[in-house]
């Protein structure tokens, strides 16, 4: 081979590789914006939640049964445990980082795709500083799951027909995303009773 070829085949290679970590860092912003929204609503569902309980329970204290004061204790737990959830994992400013980090390595894809476009003029050096640049961006920010990838992979014809294993992995990391939301439908089901008791 050339030396000729052997640098576009790198080159080749190089752009290859940094679309692709370029399009699966887009899928993991995307998943840690979901999550950021997640549980955020999962601590305002679950703190108007409480309120509701509570306001209720002041008019009538078995308006909850019995035992309504254990379930009131049990939404303030959550709720605390969602507002610890929410600034212990930070997924707001990974997401912040993940999207700088993103566009940093789309950035470098052009710019070696152009390359590509005029090898006559494309150095040694040049490559070997794109190289470099590229390790350095995938040290910049934290990496992309495996879910993030299998996504991102399944949006390039070439992609292979995906596994069960791969489509369960996908699928986990999908519920653990939305399964936040489900929260939101508490204050629906605490305002019921409440409806129901005091309405004219």
């Amino acid at each position: 081979m050339s030396n000729a070829g052997n640098w576009d085949q790198r080159l080749a290679q190089l752009e290859d590789r940094a679309y692709r970590t370029y399009k699966a860092r887009l899928e993991a912003c995307k998943r840690l914006e979901s999550r950021s929204r997640a549980i955020n609503g999962l601590v305002v569902a679950l703190s108007l939640s409480s309120l509701i309980a509570a306001s209720g329970m002041i008019a009538d204290r078995d308006i909850y049964g019995p035992h309504g004061d254990v379930l009131w204790l049990f939404i303030a737990i959550l709720t605390f445990a969602g507002s610890l959830m929410s600034s212990s994992m930070g997924y707001a400013a990974r997401s912040r980082n993940m999207f700088q980090n993103y566009r940093k390595i789309q950035r470098l894809s052009v710019r070696v795709e152009s390359a590509k476009g005029d090898p006559a003029q494309f150095t040694k050096d040049a490559f070997e500083k794109l190289s470099s640049e590229y390790d350095d961006l995938l040290d910049e920010s934290e990496n992309h799951t495996t879910a993030d990838f299998l996504r991102a992979r399944s949006q390039f014809a070439t992609a292979p027909k995906p596994k069960w294993s791969e489509r369960l992995h996908v699928l986990a990391s999908g519920t653990l995303t939305w399964i936040p939301w489900l929260a939101v439908l508490a204050p629906v089901v605490l305002v019921v009773p409440a409806i129901r008791t005091f309405w004219p």
